[in-house]
């Protein structure tokens, strides 16, 4: 029988925020970037916005992770990409339902669903039409 090293659950949870750590630093060069050069570096800092929601949702902070959801697909409508604003936002809903957070059957926004990412929706939607 193997037997793991008790200080393993610490040592992942310890991980989640050293990762979280280092993201939240990268997000804050390319906040840097992005102020000097918006037109070359905003798609960057979407990346990074996004890849640090995925990293609150890795330590639990799931207020975070909206936000960094919000902030995402923002900085991506601002860069002109809608396209990877409405993959962020459908990223966004399936972790919802993944969390159980969302149920599916309900029509309409939920009431949690960031002013952002709403206004993101209506506008995806009308390009469809």
């Amino acid at each position: 029988m193997m037997r793991l090293p008790l200080r393993a659950p610490f040592d992942e949870a310890h991980r989640g925020e050293q990762s979280l750590a280092a993201t939240q630093r990268v997000t804050e060069l390319y906040q840097r970037l992005a102020e000097a050069h918006p037109a070359t570096d905003l798609p960057g800092l979407a990346r990074s916005l996004r890849n640090l929601g995925w990293a609150f949702t890795s330590v639990g902070r799931m207020d975070e992770f909206v936000a960094a959801c919000e902030q995402a697909a923002g900085t991506y409508r601002s860069a002109g990409d809608l396209c990877q604003a409405a993959e962020v936002l459908a990223e966004f809903g399936r972790a919802l339902l993944d969390m159980g957070l969302l149920d599916l059957p309900s029509v309409g926004t939920p009431p949690f669903l960031p002013e952002e990412a709403t206004a993101a929706l209506a506008e995806i939607d009308g390009l469809r039409r």
